[in-house]
């Protein structure tokens, strides 16, 4: 529940504040440390590194294409969060809808060690040539199979895009910007 709470508030924090966050969970973890105090250190620096996570989100969220027109975009928030129960990262997950009903999703996830394990069958062209057919959009390589475009990004990026056929789905995919999307955590 607590961390629930804690990620509710750094998301409604802008940029500026979560780098303080970071900043001020960092100098407190190091201060704990020094002083000995090993519990409150391993919780700031838990902290901290949520909020780089919820940092990371936010900049990912700034780059997902707007809505076609006639379509709507929803956030899934909590995104960030259900990957840090699970082995941690940072992304997120847009659901596009049109007035009929039908939905596109855009899944992208940032450096989790869950799908770390996935990037070798990316890196691989022989053996996604044998997964599906291959798509190449401006910056990326997408594998298609059953109404989905998967590809890895800069080796540390998963982007899916899925829920109707891919031709439908083909004027949101060549929106994204790849290249900005595998920069999205470096020094402007």
């Amino acid at each position: 529940m607590r961390l629930s709470l804690a990620t509710l508030a750094l998301c409604a924090l802008p940029f500026s504040a979560l780098a303080d966050q970071v900043s001020d969970k960092l100098q407190s973890a190091l201060d704990a440390y020094a002083k000995g105090d090993l519990k409150t250190a391993t919780l700031d620096i838990a902290m901290a590194s949520g909020a780089l996570a919820m940092e990371k989100q936010a900049r990912i969220v700034a780059l997902l294409p707007e809505a076609p027109e006639g379509w709507t975009r929803s956030v899934n928030d909590d995104y960030t969060a259900n990957l840090a129960m699970a082995g941690g990262g940072a992304g997120t997950e847009a659901t596009y809808t049109d007035a009929g009903g039908n939905t596109m999703t855009v899944t992208i996830t940032a450096d989790s060690p869950m799908m770390m394990g996935m990037a070798g069958m990316f890196l691989n062209e022989q053996m996604l040539a044998m997964m599906g057919k291959l798509v190449e959009v401006p910056g990326a390589k997408l594998l298609e199979q059953d109404n989905s475009l998967t590809g890895l990004i800069d080796q540390r990026l998963m982007v899916t895009i899925s829920g109707l056929p891919v031709e439908q789905m083909m004027p949101l995919v060549q929106q994204i910007d790849f290249e900005k999307l595998a920069s999205f955590d470096a020094a402007s």
